[in-house]
């Protein structure tokens, strides 16, 4: 017999995944829309420029997008003094950072050698503070599991943001106008999940500074904080190194290949992502329903993962210049490789490590990263000035690494076999083997009958259809798995 508890936070986790895949389909919209009018707008050098920028701003986001909201939404008990605890643990972050980045902002612009980066990062301090708080007041409403709230929030936030960076792209022709558009559409969201907050009445603060309070989250959110500042260094550090040894012009188009791709994996994880955490906290005393839902969610997210990565990868000669122009033929390769890279990351690190924070295992992952990111960093570093092939390959390299470890430590939590992951795998790749094929003997076909814009539009259509197809005739199961997620 299911509870009433039971059902209800079952209705939460269907209503949570259905709003993430409305919103992912905004996004899936907005993202690329925003790179297109990045690259139609900005020289390479330019695009080096914001690159440097999002570097230094995603690494100050680690503090905003791991800890104390993760510990807001895994604390059991969450009481008033526990909220007003954690806001000014954030105001404290908030400001240090902003000061962080007004400081040493001309500094980091001599270090990386590109020129007028210290213009976007003076103005970067307010976005800081701003998106600490956005993300303080979204844990709030998650761990209630109002997701429907959340998603509509972050469509609003997103849509702002690509009209406000065309719109001041075209008054400034300048860098400058990616930091505007995102102060003033995180600005508007903070707002907008205040007033949600309030509503739900879910900001009861008692102003008392709890000495507990903090020490739960410097032991529960403090190893996460670490873990995720080891692994976004790791994952930018190939940038980081681009920028110091070779041209700015060279980080302005790996970045930009980099960016557009992290937001496409960044779509697929954003459908679970946010309600994983949740889910998986719900119902961890009972380990024989965590791992069947762990891995129902594991084949859906590789079936998304395996056709869109492989995919892009495969028609990237037609969709690369069709949407960003002719100048960014050369970044096609860069394209092909990292697309390569994003799997074990967005197929099996992120749910991974969703799974392992809800069962307590967060200072586990965190010496994972450690003993993964270390040998890597210093690979990179010996190797990384002799060229762009030597940086792509280490990143492939750590990427699937990472994936696999992670995924053995799940197994472990889990009591899994090794090969009932390989399976999954197995049968989500056999099947994304007949869309290549039918994209590759498309593009012989008619490579030199239709426009590259024509190619492009029916590369993407032949991908989805084939991998439609194929799956409903060959695993017709996990196609009604998905389309049951979509619409419940």
């Amino acid at each position: 017999m299911i509870s009433s508890d039971q059902k209800e936070i079952k209705r939460k986790s269907i209503s949570g995944i259905r709003w993430s895949i409305v919103q992912t389909f905004v996004i899936a919209i907005i993202g690329p829309l925003t790179q297109i009018i990045k690259a139609r707008f900005l020289s390479h050098h330019e695009l080096g420029i914001v690159a440097i920028f999002l570097i230094i701003y995603g690494f100050l986001q680690t503090f905003e997008n791991a800890g104390i909201s993760q510990t807001i939404v895994q604390k059991t008990d969450l009481s008033p003094s526990d909220k007003f605890t954690f806001l000014m643990v954030a105001s404290i972050i908030g400001l240090f950072g902003a000061a962080i980045l007004i400081l040493f902002s001309e500094t980091i612009e001599k270090l990386t050698n590109v020129p007028g980066a210290s213009n976007l990062l003076i103005f970067s301090g307010p976005l800081f503070c701003f998106a600490l708080f956005d993300q303080y007041f979204r844990s709030l409403l998650l761990r209630e599991m109002l997701f429907r709230d959340v998603a509509v929030i972050e469509m609003v936030k997103r849509t702002v943001n690509a009209v406000l960076l065309l719109t001041f792209l075209l008054i400034f022709r300048n860098p400058i106008a990616v930091v505007y558009s995102l102060l003033v559409s995180t600005a508007l969201s903070t707002v907008i999940l205040i007033i949600t907050v309030l509503k739900h009445q879910l900001l009861t603060l008692k102003f008392e500074f709890k000495a507990a309070s903090l020490t739960y989250f410097l032991s529960f959110g403090g190893p996460i904080i670490g873990k995720h500042m080891f692994s976004y260094f790791a994952h930018r550090a190939d940038e980081m190194i681009i920028a110091v040894s070779l041209s700015s012009e060279t980080l302005g188009i790996y970045s930009f290949a980099k960016e557009t791709l992290q937001k496409i994996s960044s779509l697929i994880v954003s459908v679970f992502a946010r309600i994983l955490l949740p889910l998986f906290t719900r119902i961890k005393s009972d380990r024989a329903l965590l791992a069947q839902t762990y891995a129902q969610i594991t084949l859906v997210v590789a079936y998304f993962g395996f056709s869109i990565f492989i995919g892009l990868a495969v028609i990237s000669n037609s969709l690369i210049p069709a949407a960003f122009g002719s100048d960014m033929l050369v970044a096609i390769p860069i394209f092909q490789y990292l697309s390569v890279a994003l799997l074990p990351i967005v197929v099996t690190a992120n749910l991974s490590s969703s799974l392992l924070y809800a069962v307590g295992k967060s200072l586990s992952v965190f010496v994972v990263d450690i003993m993964i990111n270390i040998p890597y960093l210093a690979i990179l570093f010996f190797i990384g000035s002799k060229g762009l092939e030597y940086i792509l390959f280490s990143y492939v390299t750590y990427c699937f690494i990472k994936g696999i470890v992670l995924q053995v430590l799940c197994n472990k939590q889990l009591s899994l076999l090794p090969k009932q992951h390989i399976y999954i795998y197995l049968r989500v790749l056999l099947r994304i083997a007949f869309m290549v094929l039918c994209s590759l003997f498309f593009q012989y076909i008619f490579k030199d009958v239709f426009t590259i814009q024509i190619m492009a539009m029916m590369n993407i259509f032949i991908g989805v259809i084939s991998v439609i197809c194929i799956v409903w005739l060959t695993d017709r199961k996990s196609l009604q798995l998905i389309i049951k997620i979509i619409k419940k």
